[in-house]
């Protein structure tokens, strides 16, 4: 199942805010910034291509 989500990223705080959810799996990243430097999220901005990660556990930039 996929679980998409869309972030706006700040310079000015080094930080990802979730503006749109999809999927009770990551229902509780809404209204939660964080570091851009973390997670795959992070990741995958800091590469600056667009990334579909089919095992998000499994990544090696998984964060708990």
């Amino acid at each position: 199942m996929r679980a998409p989500a869309i972030f706006d990223a700040s310079w000015e705080t080094d930080t990802l805010r979730p503006l749109a959810v999809a999927g009770q799996d990551i229902e509780a990243l809404r209204d939660q910034p964080f570091p851009m430097s973390k997670g795959i999220t992070g990741w995958a901005f800091m590469r600056g291509l667009p990334y579909n990660c089919d095992n998000t556990l499994a990544h090696p930039a998984a964060s708990t």
